[in-house]
């Protein structure tokens, strides 16, 4: 698959997780109705629905009604696509599908932690259960080399969602990164989490509750993308 092909196909999933996110967020059937402009309701032609030129082509500005259209979408897309035409040439078919059902789950899940600091059980346990069962080899091979690590974090993580420093889906989420790819992996995405989650709440009041699920999403992908071009986070 050459890197065009992979940047449409990483742009297409963001936009699908996107929306995905905004209908659960605003209790919008999945299934029934197509997409359509928040703010008129007209429901969008094919071309408003190709990802980042789809907004470029409108000018930020919906076709119909001339409502703002917020540019998340369009960034998402953007930074998805790069993101697999960089990563997916390393990856096999399988890893690739894993990868994509990855990112989906943790792109959704932020999506909804970001507007409303709550996120929806069903596809939060559903997902990684589903995640878990599709790498059952990985699972099962970390579970038993890494179970003291397992073990401990989960203690720590448990810990700060009682301090209220934690949310659940946050502890549900790292759990899975530990499990699937391994104590090093799930030790940088926090860290690269932290800092991000920290940068972003530079100025926001501190005794407020802030998103967490965000970051560790963009940590996901970045720490990826690093694993495959420097043998430093290997």
């Amino acid at each position: 698959m050459n890197n065009i092909l992979l940047f449409i196909y990483g742009a297409s999933l963001a936009s699908f997780g996107f929306c995905t996110g905004q209908r659960l967020l605003n209790g919008t059937s999945l299934w029934v109705k197509r997409s359509f402009c928040d703010h008129c309701h007209q429901n969008l032609s094919w071309w408003q629905l190709i990802p980042v030129l789809g907004w470029c082509l409108q000018k930020g500005h919906c076709h119909f009604c001339g409502a703002s259209i917020s540019a998340v979408s369009a960034k998402l897309e953007l930074g998805y696509g790069v993101l697999f035409s960089l990563l997916g040439p390393t990856l096999t078919d399988k890893n690739l599908l894993l990868f994509s059902l990855l990112q989906l789950w943790l792109l959704i899940l932020a999506t909804e932690d970001q507007a409303s600091l709550c996120v929806t059980t069903p596809l939060l346990y559903g997902g990684a259960l589903v995640l878990c069962v599709l790498d059952a080899e990985q699972f099962l091979f970390f579970l038993q080399l890494e179970w003291p690590q397992t073990l401990a974090l989960a203690c720590l993580f448990f810990l700060l969602e009682a301090w209220g420093q934690f949310g659940r889906a946050d502890t549900i989420c790292l759990l899975v990164l530990q499990l699937l790819f391994g104590l090093r992996f799930c030790s940088w995405v926090l860290l690269v989490s932290a800092l991000l989650f920290c940068l972003v709440n530079l100025h926001a009041p501190l005794h407020q509750p802030h998103p967490f699920l965000p970051s560790l999403t963009t940590a996901t992908a970045l720490v990826s993308l690093l694993s495959s071009l420097v043998p430093f986070f290997n």
